[in-house]
């Protein structure tokens, strides 16, 4: 195994609790003799474009799973060890969307939209199938960037990182906006692929206070994973 984890961070900042989930990450893997290296993109004002120039610097480094973590979500090293062992090559984690006021405590929502009925995984049932989620705490493998270049060939463009090929446009799609990363998710699952949201992991959003999260939706896991912990 190998890591690649890719930062998009317009100003250049990442948030303290985040540097220190790299920091424990990079220890953990150090003593596991796991190759790692973290690849950080700044100052761009398009976040699609950073996180797909990423995505072609994974391509070209040989590296296994590449872990896409927003410069404003902290975790652990126990967040990364669960996203690396899911079995199956597109999964992410779930975190609270900042919202604040009155209605914080009644509502808790995620960025994420689950099939219905709801499925889950054959082999892990701590995965949950997903219709589209956030790339801040996403892990891939290379199978899925190379279906959408196989899906997609002429969809690129030449930066100054070189030929970049368009994994998470955004934009209008007939009536509706889309982000990169629900654009992204759409076009995985035109690709045949499946999306699946990981329950237990500990994510926190930051912005001008905390947002925590443990999303879990089998109240049956959360003594496995209090046993774990």
């Amino acid at each position: 195994m190998s890591l690649m984890i890719g930062i998009a961070t317009y100003n250049g900042q990442i948030h303290s609790e985040t540097l220190k989930g790299l920091l424990q990450t990079a220890h953990f893997c150090a003593k596991q003799e796991i190759g790692i290296t973290v690849e950080v993109r700044s100052h761009d004002a398009f976040i699609g474009k950073a996180r797909s120039i990423i995505a072609e610097k994974f391509l070209a480094s040989g590296f296994n799973d590449l872990l896409y973590v927003d410069a404003d979500v902290g975790f652990t090293v126990h967040e990364v060890i669960k996203v690396c062992k899911a079995p199956a090559d597109f999964v992410l984690g779930l975190y609270r969307m900042k919202i604040d006021g009155p209605d914080e405590s009644k509502v808790v929502k995620y960025p994420g939209l689950m099939t219905d009925p709801v499925e889950r995984h054959d082999v892990d049932p701590f995965l949950i199938k997903l219709r589209y989620g956030p790339a801040g705490f996403m892990r891939i493998r290379r199978p899925v960037l190379e279906a959408m270049m196989k899906k997609w060939p002429t969809e690129h463009y030449t930066d100054d990182a070189g030929k970049i090929h368009d994994f998470f446009p955004a934009g209008r799609f007939g009536n509706h906006f889309v982000g990169e990363d629900i654009s992204f998710c759409n076009r995985a699952l035109e690709c045949g692929l499946d999306v699946w949201g990981v329950q237990g992991l500990k994510l926190d959003h930051y912005g001008e206070k905390k947002w925590p999260c443990e999303w879990i939706i089998d109240e049956a896991l959360k003594e496995p994973l209090k046993e774990a912990a």
